[in-house]
């Protein structure tokens, strides 16, 4: 049979019609959730609601009245195109109308007329670029239309083939792309919600351990560290390719929590649908988004490998013959430790234990070792591959004390009775703790349930996957949880959360199609995933609608010309960045330091007391841009106010003949219920600091002092935002 193809359009008519037609309903949708939510919360809240509803009515009215895509099979598939062209669109708008109302119409009309014509050129070009991007990307109806000739038989449909003849490598494309999407989509979010806040103690200790290891000092050795140096190493990376740019920091950091939102959807899309695998996502962007003011914490790439370790030990322990899978899970969990050097031995355990249980289960007690062994060598072999080399480059220059002092010493002699918090109650605010190891333990019942009667045959290949995916991401959970249980607080327990997140999915899945008592436990399940986050993300998103200068968006639209910067905004940046923001007293008091010393000068960051310590704000050594003056320049309880650690400090600030000390008695003491709200009555730094330093400039409780036998440098001129000098 000959077949006639019909030329291409590159628009219908008609569609294109009932396209603007489905965009003016929308808009209508838009304004009034903005009128309506505007009479009960801020403007801010209400073109937040407003945006949501017109999103929503758009795709909903376009798919079904303009394009005329009814089944809802890949709903979830369009969903995702359809807000990157979305998105795509927002952006065209916004670059041609600003384009044209600033500098074009302007030569022919008064200033806001031609602001206006600007908008309409950009609502203009927006339509047609949209049309064109859910015509040919999202719903695909450009295609041609095929005739028969004349004298054959009914016309021939040209169209692709079905979705279930489609070819593996079509399929792994198109779930490649659709996470990319989600990927791009939760970066693109992150980043524009990104505080703009420096985090003084737990992101200055990343931003200046970087700046030692950049400076060729060995961690352990050269200053003390708790955690390994993987962060420490890819951040000094960053900074030296940048030029010392904060933004590309924070833009990696932001590019981690991305990358898990990624690695969720492409495990959970074929294990629990599209529309579940969403919601874990949605869950883990309002972790991420809430807990915003962690940055750069090194369980986000520890996040990263564990969830790709798990997810290759799943065809590991299913597949006899997976032992380089299984070598490549042991490689994840040994870049881990290099992170957080407990983060890789639990996951090490949890998936080693995992595997044990699973192929204890599927095999005879004879293969069932023989395979274990095999998979235990492989891992083990991965991990080595990847630890061992940086243990013996740590090993050839640094002594094995250094390293077991910070890691195991103190860790085991102190941390808990220094920093531990007491489990919260479940009904508190703080409660969405308890997420995690209920769900893992749900799961581990669930795959009980899958496998009784124990040793039975092997189920098919659809429960036999589920359930290893239940046993693994399971104990993962549950050994991750043991990392938080001294410090329980929503940061602490995440590395737990997100493996957690793949559990509830699949219970979700699995639950939903059964009697009632499970549709009902489903129902809990999806509750308990999506509840905690929404709640502790809904004050945190609030705050940067209330404070939008503090967020990165508030940034480029003043960088756009679209908003004016706040008067304040000058005196909490510092000479470094002009995005990272300091508390004033803090930036006033580096600015000043840095106008006063020279670049390979070394400082000494310190508080007004020594006997107590919670934190100090590690991140001024990177807001000066010099090194600091000591071994100990992180500060924690149990440690410098101990009488050696204090003489150590001494003894380095005169080795180094520091200058300049910077004391902070803004950090406040939150007397939590543990050791770091006790005196230890040491004074001896204290007393060190009073005898051979005098103060000569403060902003507010943020003090610089100086080596009483040096004169103040002069300046060419005192600059507004700097720490006022004391005569």
């Amino acid at each position: 049979m000959i077949v006639d193809v019909a030329p291409r359009q590159a628009i219908d008519i008609r569609e294109f019609v009932r396209f603007v037609g489905t965009g003016v309903t929308a808009t209508i949708g838009n304004l009034a959730a903005v009128w309506i939510v505007a009479r009960h919360g801020s403007f801010g809240l209400a073109l937040l609601a407003g945006s949501i509803a017109g999103f929503i009515l758009s795709f909903v009215l376009s798919k079904l009245v303009a394009f005329r895509a009814r089944s809802w099979d890949r709903a979830w598939a369009e969903a995702l195109r359809f807000t990157l062209v979305h998105g795509a669109g927002a952006v065209v708008y916004w670059v041609v109308g600003f384009a044209v109302g600033r500098y074009v119409l302007p030569h022919l009309l008064d200033r806001p007329l031609s602001e206006l014509g600007g908008a309409f050129v950009g609502a203009g070009v927006m339509t047609a670029t949209s049309y064109f991007g859910h015509r040919f990307f999202t719903y695909r109806t450009y295609a041609p239309r095929s005739r028969a000739q004349p004298g054959t038989t009914a016309p021939v449909s040209a169209s692709p083939a079905p979705s279930g003849e489609r070819s593996a490598s079509a399929r792994h494309s198109e779930d490649a792309t659709s996470a990319a999407l989600v990927g791009l989509l939760a970066f693109v979010g992150l980043g524009l919600l990104m505080p703009r806040g420096v985090g003084l103690f737990d992101e200055g200790i990343i931003l200046s351990d970087a700046m030692r290891v950049a400076a060729g000092e060995v961690v352990h050795r050269d200053f003390y560290s708790s955690y390994g140096p993987a962060q420490y190493t890819i951040v000094a990376a960053v900074l030296g390719l940048t030029d010392g740019s904060f933004l590309a920091v924070r833009l990696y950091d932001v590019a981690c929590k991305a990358v898990v939102c990624a690695l969720l959807f492409s495990i959970l899309r074929g294990l629990a649908g599209g529309p579940l695998a969403l919601l874990a996502i949605a869950a883990a962007w309002l972790w991420f988004a809430a807990l915003a003011v962690f940055p750069l914490y090194p369980i986000y790439p520890c996040m990263i490998l564990g969830l790709v370790a798990t997810w290759l030990m799943v065809g590991g322990s299913l597949r006899p013959g997976g032992l380089r899978v299984c070598a490549a899970a042991g490689a994840c969990a040994g870049a881990a430790a290099l992170f957080r050097y407990e983060v890789g031995f639990f996951l090490l355990v949890a998936n080693l234990l995992g595997a044990g249980v699973l192929i204890g289960l599927d095999a005879a007690r004879g293969g069932a070792a023989r395979r274990y062994a095999g998979v235990v060598v492989a891992y083990g072999l991965g991990t080595s591959l990847v630890f061992l080399p940086a243990a013996a480059a740590y090993l050839l220059v640094a002594p094995v004390g250094s390293f077991w002092h910070d890691i195991v010493e103190f860790s085991t002699k102190y941390y808990a009775e220094m920093r531990g918090l007491p489990f919260p109650r479940p009904w508190e605010p703080k409660g969405g703790v308890y997420f995690a190891p209920l769900i893992a333990g749900l799961g581990l019942v669930e795959a009980g349930r899958i496998s009784w009667p124990a040793r039975r045959p092997r189920r098919d290949e659809a429960e036999a996957r589920a359930r290893a995916v239940l046993v693994l991401f399971s104990l993962c959970t549950l050994l991750f949880f043991l990392k938080g249980i001294v410090r329980v607080s929503a940061i602490h327990v995440l590395l737990a959360t997100i493996p957690a997140l793949v559990v509830a999915a699949i219970l979700a899945r699995r639950w939903l199609g059964g009697s009632r008592l499970p549709q009902a436990g489903a129902i809990l399940v999806l509750l308990l995933t999506i509840g905690p986050p929404a709640v502790f993300a809904a004050s945190k998103l609030r705050d940067a609608f209330t404070s939008p200068d503090n967020v990165l968006a508030s940034l480029i639209a003043e960088r756009a010309g679209l908003r004016s910067a706040p008067g304040e905004a000058a005196c909490r940046t510092t000479s470094r960045s002009t995005v990272a923001l300091y508390p004033p007293d803090h930036a006033r008091a580096a600015n000043y330091v840095a106008r006063r010393t020279r670049p390979d000068e070394r400082i000494f960051v310190a508080l007004d007391r020594h006997d107590m310590i919670f934190t100090n704000p590690v991140a001024l050594y990177f807001a000066v841009e010099r090194l600091p003056g000591t071994h100990w320049h992180q500060f924690d309880p149990g440690l410098q106010t101990r009488a050696d650690t204090q003489a150590a400090i001494v003894a380095d600030l005169q080795d180094n003949r520091v200058r300049w000390v910077i004391r902070d008695g803004s950090m406040e003491n939150p007397n939590e219920p543990n050791g770091s709200s006790r005196s230890s009555g040491v004074t001896l730094l204290d007393e060190f600091l009073d005898a051979s330093y005098r103060p000569v400039a403060s902003s507010g409780r943020v003090a610089v002092w100086l080596l009483k036998s040096e004169a103040v440098s002069s300046v060419d001129h005192q600059s507004p935002c700097e720490a006022t000098a004391i005569d």
